[in-house]
């Protein structure tokens, strides 16, 4: 019989942890959005802000 690696007798445990949570019915825990939490700006489709940074480099720029 060979001996066990900490990797094996770690997945040997959560495979059974899942197994458990399936028996009792545990709730599914799901990732948080990769998006949430960047601000309005991230919100804006992409055409508006490039036409407003368009405005804003024409009113900044000097005019000649």
């Amino acid at each position: 019989m060979t001996e066990l690696s900490g990797v094996d007798v770690a997945r040997q445990g959560l495979v059974a942890a899942r197994e458990a949570a399936k028996m009792n019915g545990g709730v599914r825990i799901t990732k948080p959005s990769r998006h949430a939490g960047h601000g309005c700006a991230t919100r804006r489709p992409r055409a508006i802000q490039h036409a407003l940074a368009a405005l804003l480099l024409r009113s900044v720029s000097p005019q000649g």
